[in-house]
């Protein structure tokens, strides 16, 4: 009907928005920090992946889907996956922003 408000005219025929297809991708969004630099707002948070496989494959998946910022820590054991998907895909390192935490018993000049 007429006043159908998801008429094909604005969502498509496959039914996704077509204004939305205009405007940068959320993927793209980014938040200045204080340095400076601009990170990405989303990111794949790596923290239930499991390394030697999953992690990997999570990483290539999302890097594909848009993703430019990976969240990892050394705690999570899975850094290795994180790094290799990276070099797989060929990525300039500008192109990507790592997040990573260091832990309480690793601060210091010891270690």
């Amino acid at each position: 009907p007429a006043s159908n408000t998801r008429s094909e005219k604005n969502y498509g025929k496959m039914g996704f928005c077509m204004s939305c297809a205009r405007t940068p991708s959320r993927m793209e969004q980014t938040v200045e920090l204080r340095s400076g630099i601009q990170m990405p707002i989303f990111g794949l948070g790596t923290w239930l992946a499991k390394g030697k496989g999953e992690c990997l494959q999570a990483c290539q998946w999302a890097i594909n889907a848009g993703y430019r910022m990976i969240d990892t820590a050394a705690l999570y054991k899975n850094e290795e996956d994180v790094g290799q998907a990276l070099q797989e895909l060929k990525l300039d390192r500008e192109d990507y922003f790592i997040v990573t935490k260091l832990h309480w018993d690793c601060h210091g000049r010891e270690n």
